[in-house]
């Protein structure tokens, strides 16, 4: 009896023990990191919407906003880059720049 009960404990021990390896290698490596899920926030870009400065949001094909800033009345450098279309990570990066535009 002694030994029955010590050959289930050692068979219990051991399934127990390669359920865990089985479990860790499953979370470690075959299921997807949380990172893998990440998503940078939304980059913008300040461009050319019917000739005045507009932001767009991502990829958008539409502005998220417009300004009254006419892109001809920009000094030539800045009429170039605003043309080209000039890519802000940071909303608060962007106000920034935007009076730059404005003033």
């Amino acid at each position: 009896m002694r030994t029955t009960t010590r050959t289930v404990f050692l068979a219990l021990s051991a399934a127990a023990a390669v359920a865990a390896v089985a479990l860790f290698i499953i979370f470690k490596f075959l299921l997807p990191s949380k990172t893998a899920h990440y998503t940078p926030p939304p980059a913008y870009t300040i461009g050319v919407w019917e000739g005045k400065v507009a932001v767009f949001e991502g990829a958008d094909n539409y502005p998220m906003q417009i300004l009254d800033t006419d892109v001809a009345g920009l000094p030539e450098e800045q009429r170039a880059q605003v043309e080209a279309g000039v890519r802000v990570e940071k909303a608060e990066k962007l106000y920034l720049i935007l009076e730059d535009y404005t003033s």
